[in-house]
């Protein structure tokens, strides 16, 4: 879905913020067999953020598991905005309903984990470029 300039991208946000928190592990078809998503300790459902000149992306990256729980695939959901003024920044997550910060769990793989998905949206509402891009009117879509 792609919005043009006079789109509400607060409106974007406040629907990915809901988004992300959601639990997602029901299986599904895809890749041609029977997958998830299982969450937890294995890093199957993280978030990234990642801005710099020209904007920002705001990302729920799912690594599949057949019954087996074998790897079989990513997908990605994405909430992606022009920004032209936004600071280099990028941090990693947990997806999911979390009750607490998850503690950082492999220091040379995630630098700047933040902890849950409640942890990941405060972090990013607290720059001050994204705080303004919420009351501005930039270009933005939701992709994979």
């Amino acid at each position: 879905m792609r919005a043009g300039p006079d789109a509400d991208f607060a409106a974007a946000w406040s629907v990915f913020k809901e988004y992300v928190a959601l639990r997602c592990d029901e299986p599904e078809q895809q890749f041609g067999k029977r997958v998830r998503a299982p969450g937890g300790d294995d890093d199957s459902d993280l978030l990234l953020f990642e801005s710099g000149p020209g904007g920002f992306d705001l990302i729920r990256q799912f690594s599949f598991q057949d019954d087996e729980g074998e790897y079989v695939g990513m997908a990605t959901v994405c909430l992606s905005a022009a920004w032209p003024d936004a600071d280099e920044e990028q941090f990693w997550a947990e997806a999911g309903p979390t009750q607490e910060a998850i503690p950082q769990r492999h220091p040379e793989a995630f630098q700047n984990w933040v902890g849950g998905a409640r942890e990941w949206c405060a972090a990013i509402e607290r720059m001050p470029t994204f705080a303004r891009a919420l009351t501005g009117s930039p270009d933005w879509e939701f992709h994979d």
